[in-house]
């Protein structure tokens, strides 16, 4: 049950990501430029928020504590995001008027990259102070 609790927020999380990759049209601006970046930018902070609920789920004990005394995941946050960004794409391919593009799940992992970078800034740049 514990378990359940600490991954809640991901599991909603990911139904999310995966009901805005069920619809078949979503509100974007008309201008082909802002469009890319409205879109490219979604991917972004979508697959950021996962990574983060993920990292937390996972490493529960050790960021309640202090995360300097104990060892932090970041690799199996960043696969699940990553395989969770290929599932995505793959359903995707399935709805009607949406298509998969592998190039999407690089954005997504830019979302998670700039998660890790924050994080271990955070946490480990500012071992001084």
């Amino acid at each position: 049950m514990k378990t359940l609790k600490r991954f809640s927020w991901v599991i909603l999380w990911s139904g999310v990501i995966f009901f805005m990759s069920s619809l078949e049209t979503t509100p974007t601006p008309s201008d082909t430029l802002l469009n890319f970046l409205f879109k490219k930018t979604a991917h972004v902070v979508e697959y950021a928020i996962l990574y983060w609920l993920t990292f937390r789920a996972v490493n529960w004990e050790v960021y309640e504590t202090s995360p300097r005394k104990k060892r932090i995941d970041y690799f199996n946050p960043l696969v699940f995001t990553l395989l969770y960004a290929i599932f995505d794409e793959i359903h995707q391919s399935f709805v009607p008027g949406r298509h998969a593009k592998a190039y999407d799940v690089g954005f997504d992992t830019l979302g998670a990259s700039l998660v890790i970078l924050t994080i271990k800034r955070r946490y480990l740049g500012n071992s001084g102070k």
